[in-house]
């Protein structure tokens, strides 16, 4: 292959590349095919490390700076120490026991309802709003609706959940099933 090849002047050295990578016929349209479904692939995957990466910052972010609220100290201290322990959390415990921290501490969210009595609002305002809807065609209305879908339904809770039943699937297999034994028959 010469120097023209890989630098095409003209559209028909392009193509000539694109044939003596791939062939001629119907075997060269599968191995197209199966190219691009990889980059496609990777590209998706790629959207969703991006995307969860943004997602974490956030919640990292929200923790400390809700513990800088309570305690005054800033959240950019904070940041780091909640990445450490989840990251240890990770490596160094179950998910058995990681979720048995979370369920203990989601009573910290009675302290919404505490909230709710404490600022004494207008309960008949409260209760309109929550059963009658009001929808609005504003920016400000789009990005509240579309930050609460996302942080109801994000990608990571998917991968938990599949990480619980697998090492649920792990546990109840190591339960049931004898140690694996290697035998040689002759």
């Amino acid at each position: 292959m010469d120097g023209a090849l890989l630098f095409p002047a003209d559209g028909c050295r392009t193509v000539d590349v694109c044939a003596s990578w791939f062939g001629d016929g119907a075997r060269a349209g599968r191995r197209r095919a199966a190219l691009l479904s990889a980059l496609g692939v990777v590209a998706a995957c790629a959207l969703l490390i991006v995307a969860n990466v943004f997602n974490i910052g956030a919640d990292l972010g929200g923790m400390a700076e809700v513990t800088e609220m309570m305690t005054g100290i800033q959240s950019y201290y904070w940041t780091p120490l909640y990445t450490i322990l989840i990251i240890s959390l990770l490596f160094f415990a179950s998910y058995r026991q990681i979720a048995r921290i979370f369920k203990w501490l989601t009573l910290v969210l009675f302290a919404y309802i505490a909230a709710a009595f404490l600022a004494r609002p207008e309960w008949h305002s409260v209760l309109s709003a929550t059963f009658v809807p009001r929808l609005e065609w504003s920016n400000a209305f789009l990005a509240t609706f579309v930050g609460i879908l996302g942080t109801t339904i994000s990608p990571y809770l998917f991968f938990w959940q599949a990480s619980q039943e697998v090492e649920a699937l792990c546990a109840n297999v190591s339960e049931t099933l004898p140690p694996f034994e290697f035998r040689v028959y002759d």
